[in-house]
């Protein structure tokens, strides 16, 4: 029996999920036996699935994973790489406002998004209803390289014009830990602290977004530099359809 092909769109999550990474590809025709490679190391076999589970994960280390098919017999070349993460922590993956107004107090209303490497321009959050920025904080996990990287992140809702948030930042060679933040004033670049460990600036004043149908917080990066971002939203709910999830 000939050997399948090479299993494709290996992809595997970057940050999303507590405590774990999803890994996820498209089978191969013919395969009935996949094993999952972490960091060129034969990891996990597995049978006629298409999606693994890695819970024995170090949280906030990026793992690269790879897809080996095979059939009875017969092995493919390895799948093209892709890399992943884990958070900790406890906050959910997607919040959403609930039934019980009472409830909404004891409700921590927590996303984040990755920014792979290179950095590339696009949409961070969907959100729906009407909601409140309280704070918007993107934290370097990958060094950026040296040369000029703005940053700006903006809001588009029902397919309207981008509406921005805040102005241009350059975060040309921020180090690993260093720390961006809006202020709340559109007008205003993003602030930033590139001392390890230090608190992030704090956002003066809320920002409050709503749509018919939905909307999207973007980032726009001046250059597909290397580099990687998470970036954390915390939010309100200011109406009872509100919900938030990353994209």
């Amino acid at each position: 029996m000939a050997a399948p092909d090479a299993a494709t769109n290996v992809k595997a999550t970057d940050g999303s999920l507590i405590n774990k990474v999803t890994i996820t590809w498209t089978q191969s025709a013919g395969a009935n036996i996949y094993h999952v490679y972490r960091d060129s190391v034969d990891y996990a076999t597995l049978g006629d699935v298409a999606t693994y589970d890695d819970t024995v994960v170090e949280t906030g280390k990026v793992y690269s994973y790879q897809i080996k098919a095979f059939t009875d017999a017969d092995g493919a070349a390895l799948s093209t790489a892709d890399t992943g993460w884990a958070r900790s922590g406890t906050f959910p993956e997607q919040s959403v406002m609930p039934q019980n107004p009472d409830d909404m107090l004891k409700m921590d209303h927590l996303v984040a998004k990755t920014s792979s490497s290179p950095l590339t321009t696009g949409n961070l959050f969907k959100f729906k209803g009407k909601i409140a920025i309280v704070s918007l904080i993107g934290t370097i996990i990958t060094g950026i390289q040296a040369q000029t990287t703005n940053v700006k992140l903006s809001v588009v809702c029902d397919s309207l014009d981008a509406y921005d948030i805040c102005a241009n930042k350059d975060i040309v060679s921020f180090a690993v830990g260093s720390l961006i933040s809006i202020t709340g004033t559109a007008a205003n670049a993003a602030v930033s602290t590139t001392a390890v460990g230090a608190m992030a600036p704090g956002q003066a004043s809320i920002v409050t977004l709503t749509c018919i149908t939905e909307g999207y917080i973007t980032v726009t990066y001046g250059a597909a530099s290397t580099g990687a971002i998470v970036w954390d939203l915390k939010w309100e709910p200011l109406s009872v359809d509100a919900s938030v999830v990353a994209v």
